[in-house]
């Protein structure tokens, strides 16, 4: 062989391996629907974005109970 022929085999080893690394990368974040989750204090809501989706969830939690005497 020569050495040009085994520095393009080495190239396209290379470049394929790369290829199959984007593609898995491309698959799991299509996959997934939510990559990012923000937390709003001040509206008391959880925001989260995707590359198909984006939801606000709104959660009201209590600060305390307060008795009421009868």
């Amino acid at each position: 062989m020569k050495p040009v022929s085994i520095g393009r085999h080495c190239l396209v080893i290379s470049t394929s391996i790369l290829l199959v690394v984007a593609i898995s990368f491309s698959i799991a974040a299509i996959a997934t629907p939510s990559w990012q989750t923000v937390y709003l204090a001040e509206f008391q809501s959880e925001h989260e974005h995707g590359l198909w989706m984006d939801c606000t969830i709104t959660r009201r939690y209590s600060q305390g109970k307060t008795k009421i005497k009868i």
